[in-house]
């Protein structure tokens, strides 16, 4: 257990340090400044991203894992239903520009960048492949529900189309395709999505040091941040984990199922609110300090879990 726990912490360190590299670039003013944020945020959505996702559905299940995925994903259905609920109440004191970040991040923790190196780091392969179908719903959902936190969702049947027709959507739907029939990419393509999905992680930490640092650091740690943080990382997990306890599962299911749901705040919410003129400043808080108590709650997490 002793060697998860330090694997945990060296992933959750190199997460911070490309935050800082990013914060310094953005001080020293080594990219420029006009526009600069308002552009890597559109390459990481619109480009890196779907990369991102066509190689998180890379999966060729056995007979012997159809019911444990089915499992994975029935969780994970429920958390989303659970996620929707818990925001229709929880953030109504916060203003108008603070709480579609934070119900974005509900929806959407760091499962992507943070979520998948960790299942795969703890469980291995196994791991890395039901944290994959894990997010199959919670794609579905940030989204569609979770774009609809901005902006006004267009309920004509246009604005729905328009909706899926959005990059990491059309990515969603091309990448269980090729799930479910077993389609294989060309090798140099397969190539250049696998490494072009490998810049997401990096370049969106970096973007979110670059958007921290016209704010102060000081302030960070405030009554909103630790209320968010508490339900991003405690709540969340807690119902997750007593809803599986009664259920007859394998660890490694389990072990997926609450350290997906236990991620901190989503990169994502940051960059949308930069997209979408929302408070960022706010968005990279909550993102920066649920990731901080992140490195005490996840080990934590790990030793109940009883790895």
């Amino acid at each position: 257990m002793g060697d998860n726990v330090w694997q945990l912490i060296e992933l959750l360190l190199q997460l911070f340090l490309y935050l800082g590299i990013g914060f310094v670039i953005a001080k020293i003013k080594a990219v420029g400044e006009s526009g600069v944020n308002t552009v890597l945020s559109d390459l990481v959505i619109n480009i890196l991203l779907p990369c991102s996702i066509l190689v998180s559905f890379r999966l060729d299940p056995t007979s012997d894992l159809i019911n444990m995925i089915l499992l994975v994903i029935a969780a994970s259905v429920f958390n989303q239903a659970l996620c929707v609920v818990i925001n229709l109440f929880a953030f109504k004191w916060f203003t108008k520009e603070q709480q579609p970040s934070a119900k974005y991040a509900i929806v959407c923790p760091n499962a992507g960048f943070m979520g998948l190196p960790i299942c795969e780091g703890i469980y291995g392969l196994m791991g890395l492949m039901l944290g994959a179908v894990h997010q199959i719903p919670q794609r579905i959902v940030m989204w569609t529900v979770g774009i609809g936190y901005y902006s006004k969702p267009d309920k004509s049947i246009k604005g729905m189309l328009k909706a899926f027709a959005h990059p990491c959507i059309v990515a969603v739907i091309i990448g269980f395709l090729m799930m479910v029939f077993g389609i294989t990419l060309p090798a140099p393509i397969n190539t250049v999505i696998t490494k072009i999905g490998a810049c997401c992680t990096p370049l969106s930490m970096m973007l979110i040091g670059m958007i921290l640092s016209d704010g102060s650091i000081a302030n960070m740690i405030t009554n909103k941040t630790l209320y968010f943080t508490l339900l991003r990382l405690v709540v969340m997990p807690l119902i997750m984990y007593t809803a599986t306890l009664p259920i007859h599962m394998d660890a490694t299911a389990r072990g997926v199922i609450v350290l997906m749901t236990a991620l901190p705040a989503g990169a994502v919410s940051a960059i949308l609110s930069v997209k979408y003129k929302m408070d960022a400043e706010f968005a990279s808080n909550c993102l920066v300090v649920s990731t901080l108590f992140s490195c005490i709650t996840l080990p934590l997490w790990v030793f109940v879990l009883g790895l």
